[in-house]
């Protein structure tokens, strides 16, 4: 991205944050600057692109903001490269005889350097190198074996997966936290071959893909395994969760008490009687009687006998 194109970007990002977009909306922007940005002193500055993305890490949705952390930290540390490279050519020095040759410091890192290649050990990665929502431990290049069981590293890979996504925690943290929280379950609900052990694991997987906020708290010590496994499910539900089954129960409320239309119990039977007595008069030709209000119904029968006569 150029200078131009960064600028409607950080325009675009700040619409989306001030009209409370939706958060994949947010995330795909956030996405698209860390992977088009190439960072220097002069884009930041002139684009203040930094600034817009670095108020993002205190942002209500704890994924954005730790996308956002994860995008200044990254941006940070390859400025800094380029900063250091540039300050290594300067302090180079020149022989006598016109040939450049570095500075004895810089000799004695280099054999260091050498040295280690044969001595030292691969290190293990300290901060993730994918986009956070992508983190497993595959692209975190972490092998989970905590137990040197089959079944149960599998177990405690997936509760990795489930911390790892979105956070910007390095993977040794996780890992650590993944083996607790397994060992836990195991305590709990194992042998591992119980289905009670292997259910645990998929829901616990399940929550913490789906609650941030819950990730966060793991990580930062503040909610321990032991509490987290012993969780219900009403306390494994995120924020935004409750939420919406508050505004789904007051729904359901609100339609419960609705006025309906009332009929009465004797409709039915009110029906029923008047269509008999409009069934029954005409048969003994008292209808017309009837309608006229003729004062006594046995006096209507005499009047009717004397007529036939």
């Amino acid at each position: 991205m150029d200078a131009k194109a960064i600028t409607e970007k950080s325009k675009e990002l700040q619409k989306a944050v001030g009209s409370n977009a939706a958060p994949d909306v947010i995330k795909s922007i956030l996405n698209e600057l860390r992977k088009g940005v190439q960072p220097s002193e002069e884009i930041l500055r002139s684009t203040r692109i930094g600034v817009t993305v670095n108020k993002l890490k205190q942002y209500k949705s704890r994924d954005i903001a730790a996308l956002a952390h994860d995008i200044v930290s990254k941006w940070r540390e390859e400025v800094e490269a380029k900063r250091g490279n540039g300050a290594a050519k300067k302090r180079s020095v020149t022989s006598p005889s016109g040939t450049g040759s570095p500075a004895p410091s810089q000799q004695q890192d280099t054999l260091n350097k050498s040295q280690q290649q044969y001595t030292s050990q691969p290190s293990e990665p300290t901060t993730p190198n994918v986009a956070l929502d992508k983190r497993t431990q595959k692209t975190d290049g972490i092998e989970v074996k905590p137990t040197g069981n089959a079944v149960r590293d599998r177990c405690a890979g997936l509760i990795y997966d489930g911390l790892a996504f979105s956070s910007p925690d390095p993977p040794k943290a996780v890992l650590t936290s993944a083996s607790a929280i397994e060992a836990e379950i195991h305590s709990k609900l194992g042998p591992e071959d119980k289905e009670a052990y292997k259910t645990k694991i998929r829901s616990l997987y399940q929550n913490l893909k789906a609650n941030g906020d819950l990730r966060g708290d793991l990580l930062g010590g503040k909610v321990t395994p032991e509490k987290f496994v012993a969780m219900t499910h009403e306390e494994l539900k995120s924020a935004d969760r409750r939420k919406e089954d508050k505004d789904l129960e007051k729904e359901n409320m609100r339609l419960a008490q609705a006025p309906k239309e009332e009929k009465s119990l004797y409709a039915g039977a009110d029906e029923k009687r008047r269509r008999t007595d409009d069934d029954v008069l005409p048969l003994f030709g008292l209808w017309e009687e009837v309608e006229g209000n003729s004062p006594c119904l046995a006096c209507r029968v005499q009047n009717a006998d004397t007529k036939s006569v």
